[in-house]
């Protein structure tokens, strides 16, 4: 885990002013939450074969790519 790119991550939430408890709420960027990640606890952890955290950041950038009126 990159702790550095996830101090900066909780810092962008924080500059959201929403409320901080011990699991920090906020919206942040794919490439924001992706850059770095590599804590499978922080996408898809209730699965019993996770694919590994880059592969939701594909999945997200592949919806982030279809056309909405399509």
């Amino acid at each position: 885990m990159d702790t550095d790119k996830l101090a900066k991550l909780i810092e962008k939430i924080k500059e959201q002013g929403l409320p901080l408890t011990d699991r920090p709420l906020g919206l942040v960027s794919v490439e924001d939450f992706f850059a770095g990640n590599d804590d499978e606890g922080s996408i898809g952890c209730n699965l019993s074969c996770h694919p590994g955290v880059q592969f939701f950041g594909r999945v997200f950038e592949s919806i982030r790519k279809k056309d909405p009126y399509a």
